[in-house]
């Protein structure tokens, strides 16, 4: 076969060089001419080349036919990288993008910051240790290994643990052991940075104090991205997480936040979305600028921008879906004379109860109710003395 092949190829064609394909037999040029004819280069005569073929065995055609096939599959190859036109047909990946590189973790805690929403909204690097470290650790590991689905991540034969609030006790030591081991320990929330409303205080706290090294990677933040969509101040912002579940504490919260001269950023249940507006309108008082978002980065990504009033009385029996982040302006003295606001309060006071004459006037003026009803009260009193 091989002599027959000599024969057919037996010209003196383009070099290897000019058709910029490097082949270590020294045949590949020679069957592309062999199959590409006088569009590329000067062929034998039609008699010479009838004459070869007829030579060569039905074998050693079938074997020519197949060697050229494979040359014409590398040669089209290099046509098309080489074109900028076909560049993104070329690299067109099929299957999860490899955006990440292995790379040797020195031993230690690595918390990263995982998507709010989106899974593309994480970072290189946060993927480099995902797919590096000697352990991964989270708050959900269905979602944590989901994740790395999307972005080709093997897990291989990495521990995958769970740690949250309610086995944290229980875990903590066996992560510690990890690290006592010279091992590298990735922790990574169900959505967001670690320990921002989320787990892993405790777990940093001890890897620290035990001498760890403890670092992070940086990235998605569901408070920090509504602060910026929100409209609000973002020179001073107090992030306050989950309110508590009682009416009475989630109000005496309200109470001891009134003042603060900073931006209020809190996170909600979509259940309690209404109650915790209404009680803020309330004690905050119903005219102060507030937003709400929800499903931040999704596809039904929501801003609602409005007064505490008016957002608590859109909310009111609404159905509302979705992780929510609520944000309320700071606190702002109203321009209203305490003379007049007196003589509000006491006309008020006249033809109502102490409790309806405060709150008609805290809708009129926009002060906190609470502040104009422990007005209202002293000026019964006096007035009784």
């Amino acid at each position: 076969m091989r002599a027959a092949f000599s024969r057919l190829c037996a010209t003196d064609p383009a070099s290897d060089e000019d058709l910029g394909i490097n082949n270590a037999t020294g045949t590949g040029s020679d069957v592309l001419i062999a199959l590409v004819g006088p569009e590329f280069v000067n062929p034998p005569p039609q008699a010479d080349r009838v004459a070869i073929a007829s030579a060569a065995s039905p074998s050693e055609m079938r074997f020519l036919v197949e060697i050229i096939w494979l040359n014409i599959v590398v040669f089209s190859r290099y046509l098309l990288a080489s074109a900028p036109v076909y560049e993104n047909r070329v690299h067109n990946h099929r299957g999860p993008a490899v955006n990440h590189n292995n790379v040797k973790l020195a031993a230690g805690l690595y918390f990263v910051a995982t998507p709010i929403g989106t899974a593309r909204d994480i970072t290189l690097r946060a993927l480099d240790i995902l797919a590096s470290a000697d352990v991964i650790a989270a708050e959900d590991t269905r979602s944590m290994r989901k994740l790395m689905d999307i972005h080709g991540i093997a897990l291989n034969d990495r521990p995958l643990l769970a740690y949250h609030d309610h086995n944290g006790g229980k875990m903590r030591p066996k992560l510690l052991d990890y690290l006592a081991q010279g091992l590298s320990v990735a922790y990574g929330s169900e959505a967001g940075t670690p320990l921002i409303a989320d787990p892993g205080y405790h777990l940093s706290k001890e890897a620290a104090e035990q001498g760890y090294l403890v670092t992070s990677a940086p990235g998605p933040s569901a408070f920090v991205t509504a602060l910026t969509l929100a409209g609000l101040p973002t020179d001073r912002f107090l992030f306050e997480g989950f309110l508590p579940n009682s009416k009475s504490q989630r109000r005496s919260k309200f109470q001891d936040l009134m003042d603060i001269q900073a931006t209020l950023i809190f996170y909600e249940s979509p259940k309690r979305l209404a109650a915790m507006l209404a009680d803020a309108a309330d004690v905050l008082g119903a005219s102060r600028q507030a937003v709400y978002c929800r499903e931040l980065t999704k596809k039904f990504e929501e801003v609602r921008r409005g007064t505490l009033g008016t957002l608590a009385q859109e909310t009111q029996g609404a159905t509302i879906k979705g992780e929510v982040v609520v944000l309320i302006d700071r606190a702002h003295e109203p321009n209203v004379n305490e003379l007049d606001l007196e003589t509000q309060l006491r006309n008020a006071l006249s033809t109502m109860s102490v409790r309806d004459a405060a709150e008609t006037v805290a809708q009129v003026t926009g002060l906190p109710k609470r502040q104009i009803y422990k007005m209202a009260l002293d000026i019964g009193s006096n007035t009784e003395g």
